[in-house]
């Protein structure tokens, strides 16, 4: 289900949990276009699941957020470490995307807070985008910070210090009827911040490097909880 399907099932209690993220609330539902930072991003999602007559049964522990990454021996070669370093630079450099990065209000607020814009913008399937970058076909790419090819391939993120990009913190959303059972809370009470992100990033690698069943990764996320 998308977002909006699956926000809608859970409110009117067709569904009784699911995984959403604190900026697809904050952007696509709060129509919001600022970005005041992680915790008070967090504070206000929780606060409108409820009005929204859901119930926030906590944070996973995990955000997946997008960040721009770099080959980390492109990235020393250029003394690049933040987004800010890439300013003077960017007009010279190529940059990839998924099929949505560069339309969507992210990558407008990045451009505009940082005024730069790459001399190609490139959009690829997630996984092809991973290797143009480890190949040396473009310089950045619009990573998942939660992607297990981020340490495959030894990407650096680079730092956002004007906080352009979201932040996409994993929350369990459930309908009221089944946030109101203790057994179902208690139940999934072990999930809350039990997942960071280096685990969660190393179960994708699991399934996305390794090509591991998704079951494998299922059972590796259990034993560390």
């Amino acid at each position: 289900m998308g977002s909006a399907v699956v926000w809608e099932a859970t409110r009117t209690g067709n569904v009784d949990v699911y995984v959403e993220y604190s900026g697809t609330v904050w952007a696509n539902f709060m129509n919001r276009d600022d970005n005041p930072g992680r915790e008070a991003v967090r504070t206000a999602v929780i606060e409108y699941v409820d009005q929204q007559g859901m119930k926030s049964l906590g944070l996973t522990g995990f955000q997946n957020r997008y960040a721009l990454a770099m080959r980390r021996d492109r990235a020393e070669e250029l003394g690049i470490d933040s987004i800010e370093d890439l300013i003077s630079i960017a007009s010279t450099l190529s940059a990839a995307g998924d099929l949505e990065f560069f339309g969507r209000p992210e990558w407008i607020r990045l451009r505009d807070l940082y005024n730069i814009d790459f001399a190609d913008k490139l959009t690829f399937d997630p996984s092809l985008m991973y290797t143009a970058v480890a190949e040396n076909q473009v310089d950045v790419i619009a990573a998942y910070t939660t992607d297990g090819r981020v340490a495959a391939y030894d990407l650096l993120i680079l730092e956002d210090p004007r906080n352009s990009l979201l932040p996409y913190d994993a929350m369990l959303i459930a309908s009221t009827r089944a946030a109101a059972q203790p057994q179902f809370r208690q139940a999934l009470a072990i999930i809350e911040n039990g997942i960071s992100d280096e685990l969660m990033r190393e179960a994708n690698r699991m399934v996305d490097v390794d090509g591991r069943p998704i079951a494998d990764a299922v059972e590796f996320l259990q034993g560390q909880l």
